[in-house]
This record gives C-alpha cells, sequence and structure tokens, in this order.
C-alpha cells in the first residue's frame, strides 16, 4: 500500500472508533440513568464537549485505537515522529471533539494536506502515520 493511502485509512479507522466510542459512552448512560445513579440523560452539549473528549483521551492514551490497529495507523508526534505524549493525546481529543461536532468538512485537510494532518493534529502537533515495520 503507497504511503499516501493513510489519508483515506483514517476514515474508516475513524468510523470504527466512533462506533465503539459512541456506543460505549450510550450504554455507560443508559445503564447510569436505568440504576438510578442519574435522573435524566445529560444533555447533548454535556455529552459533545466533555464525555466524548475525556472518552477519546483514554482511547487514545491506553492505546485501544481498534480502527487504527486494524489499518496499521499510529498516532505519533509530528515532529520527531515518537509516540505522541500524553498531554498531545489531551489536546487532540480536545480539539478533535470540538472541531468534528462544528462541521465533517473540517476534515477535509486531512486529504490535502502532505502529511495528512486534520486541525486538530496541527494544533496538536500530532500526526497519523502508517506503523513501521518491526514496532
Amino acid at each position: 500500500m503507497h504511503k499516501d493511502d493513510v489519508a483515506a485509512l483514517r476514515l474508516p479507522a475513524i468510523i470504527i472508533d466512533l462506533i465503539l466510542i459512541m456506543g460505549t459512552v450510550g450504554l455507560v448512560q443508559r445503564y447510569l440513568v436505568q440504576y438510578g445513579w442519574l435522573e435524566q440523560h445529560p444533555p447533548i452539549e454535556w455529552i459533545i464537549f466533555a464525555v466524548v473528549p475525556i472518552s477519546f483521551f483514554i482511547y487514545w492514551a491506553l492505546n485501544i485505537n481498534i480502527g487504527k490497529r486494524l489499518f496499521k495507523l499510529v498516532i505519533v508526534d509530528a515532529d520527531t515522529l515518537e509516540p505522541a505524549t500524553t498531554r498531545q493525546l489531551l489536546k487532540r481529543s480536545v480539539l478533535f471533539c470540538f472541531l468534528i461536532s462544528f462541521n465533517i468538512l473540517l476534515a477535509i485537510p486531512i486529504f490535502l494536506s502532505k502529511t495528512h494532518q486534520g486541525f486538530h493534529d496541527r494544533l496538536a502537533n500530532t500526526r497519523v502515520i502508517r506503523k513501521p515495520a518491526g514496532r
């Protein structure tokens, strides 16, 4: 596979990750309401701007990344290509959720930039690359 296919592989990888994270958030929320830990479902804004970014941060920080693993992609520091730091992952998850909640078209830079970085990647100084052989 050509190295420029990273942008194309990011789309199915994030769809898989979104399904897993949103499914988990939905199930947890449902059980919290069902068993009386919450009186009602929280407002959607609270979920979008608090729960989902925290969930993505945990998902990325614990290196679960099912979607990226399936397509052999990794999140790295844009300058050193070393694994992204916890701070970068936190920044990336907050920016990703903030940007994606406003407009999916903000993902277009992933396909247009030479380094396949979205706005959230540029601001967090991260990149998604093909996993190097032997790692």
